[in-house]
């Protein structure tokens, strides 16, 4: 004889299923609080959506240097941000947000890149330095292909 599922199963199922958000669903939130929280100028905002190194060191690099050599003037002329998350590309445990920011002065669009730590999608978004005595240029160095080149454009 076969048995019903108990109605109570089947709808905690569908719970848990109608709760479940996607990898892509992820990854475009994080990459959202991130882009509304740094394009806002609220960078202890941004942290929860932060790899560990972007957190030790681009955001407070962001908060005490540039932050205070910018004119307040145009921080207030700047805001608010609104963005939208265009695409997301995953690729093992890297991925890419291509996002598009509107702020008072104009449209920015961008690509942040992500990593997984601990089975969460963060923004990773190191400090660039530059090439030491030891070290080839990247950027006149055609044997270095481990460059890439992201590209920002501005309308205005």
């Amino acid at each position: 004889m076969k048995r019903p599922i108990p109605v109570f199963i089947l709808l905690l199922a569908a719970g848990l299923l109608a709760g479940c958000k996607s990898e892509k669903e992820r990854i475009a939130e994080t990459a959202y609080g991130y882009v509304i929280a740094t394009g806002n100028y609220q960078i202890d905002e941004a942290i929860p959506y932060a790899s560990k190194e972007t957190r030790e060191n681009t955001l407070p690099f962001l908060k005490n240097v540039i932050l205070p050599l910018t004119d307040t003037n145009f921080l207030n002329s700047n805001t608010p941000a609104t963005a939208t998350i265009d695409t997301v590309i995953i690729e093992d445990d890297t991925a890419w947000a291509a996002y598009t920011k509107i702020t008072p002065l104009g449209t920015t669009y961008g690509i942040l890149a992500l990593i997984k730590e601990e089975g969460n999608w963060l923004v990773h978004a190191p400090l660039l330095q530059g090439p030491t005595e030891d070290q080839n240029d990247p950027v006149t160095d055609s044997t270095d292909n481990t460059v890439a080149t992201l590209s920002m454009a501005t309308e205005e």
